[in-house]
Parts: structure tokens; C-alpha cells; sequence
């Protein structure tokens, strides 16, 4: 008699609802000491960790052999991204695109292989790119840019393999796992739109 997958798959999901309550806040901002700051940076900010994981997911809905292109366009845009807004300001849609980009990205997870692999790795520039320069804007300008550049990399690049297992795991157990994983992300993006709205 075959055992059920409904319980890991059901405990995955969950995750994923919760998610969102986990934090808020980002830490690590004004002055910055290196590698532990970056990691903590990512870690500290609900919104960069769902997108990250998302990424991860995402990229399961392809084969393996081109899947690890969405996560590594992601965290290199974000390198980037993050080099290039150290000591500047954000601009006003830069917190908007990191919103919507939660939101975008669980659709692309509910809608799977919408996207041809070129198209996917594009968006995932341009997703990375925006959460790159909102870190690099919120690190200060002193300390060791390269070591916090680093840190981001790694926790970002953590992240993406967690939603990768995720995602895996998702796909192979239930049919509608990842759909219902999109459908998660979305609301945890709207989520987030409101309570920019609420408290701006």
C-alpha cells in the first residue's frame, strides 16, 4: 500500500502561509561591518527572503539543466543591484517593484513554463536588480562593502536552494502544489502593498 505524501506536502504549504508573519523590519542598516551584516540584511527582510525562495520555486517548474539559470541571474543582478545603490538614495518605485515582484513571481509559479528559459532568466534580472539596489541603499557607506556585497550573495544564494527543495518537492507530490505555493506568494504580496499603503 503506498504511503501518502499529503502530510510533507501539507507542511510545506503551511510554510509557506506563515511566511509572511516571520518579520518585517530589515536589520543592519546605517552602519555596516561585513559579511554577517549582508547575510543578516537579507535574513531581517520578509519581503527579500519570499523572493528569493520564489525564485527557487519558480525555476523547478523547468528542467534541471536550465532551472539554475533563473536563481543565478537573480543573485547576480542582485550583486549588481546592491553595488550600485551603496550610499545612494532609493527612488520612490523601488519598494513598489520589490512588492510587485513578490507578486509577479507567484504567478510565474502558478502559471509554470509560461515563460520560455531567456524570457524567465530576464525577468529574474531585472527582479534581482531592484532587490539588490533597495540593500545597497539601506547598508550606510561604511565597513567592508565587498564582505556585505558577499554576505548578500550568500544568504540570497541559501535561499534559492531552500525554495528549489521546495519546489522540488512540491512537483513531485502533489499536482497542485506550486499552484497553490503562487497563490501564497501573491497574497503575501499583496499583503505587503497594503501595509505599505497603511503605514507609508
Amino acid at each position: 500500500m503506498r504511503k501518502s505524501r499529503f502530510p510533507s506536502t501539507m507542511s510545506v504549504l503551511v510554510a509557506f502561509a506563515c511566511a509572511p508573519v516571520a518579520a518585517l523590519a530589515h536589520a543592519g542598516h546605517g552602519d555596516i561591518a561585513g559579511l554577517g551584516d549582508g547575510i543578516l540584511h537579507v535574513t531581517s527582510g520578509i519581503d527579500h527572503m519570499l523572493a528569493a525562495v520564489a525564485v527557487g520555486v519558480w525555476s523547478m517548474a523547468y528542467p534541471w539543466r536550465r532551472a539554475w539559470l533563473l536563481p543565478l541571474a537573480f543573485v547576480a543582478a542582485m550583486a549588481a543591484g546592491a553595488w550600485y545603490g551603496l550610499g545612494q538614495s532609493k527612488f520612490d518605485a523601488t519598494e513598489a517593484m520589490i512588492v510587485a515582484s513578490i507578486v509577479i513571481l507567484g504567478v510565474l509559479i502558478m502559471r509554470a513554463k509560461a515563460f520560455s528559459v531567456p524570457a524567465a532568466v530576464a525577468i529574474g534580472l531585472v527582479f534581482g536588480a531592484f532587490h539588490g539596489y533597495a540593500h545597497g541603499t539601506e547598508a550606510g557607506t561604511s565597513g567592508n562593502m565587498q564582505a556585505f556585497v558577499g554576505g548578500l550573495v550568500i544568504a540570497t544564494a541559501i535561499l534559492h536552494l531552500a525554495g528549489m527543495g521546495i519546489g522540488l518537492m512540491l512537483r513531485v507530490s502533489t499536482r497542485y502544489g506550486l499552484r497553490v505555493a503562487g497563490a501564497l506568494t501573491s497574497a503575501a504580496g499583496v499583503w505587503f502593498a497594503v501595509g505599505q499603503l497603511i503605514v507609508p
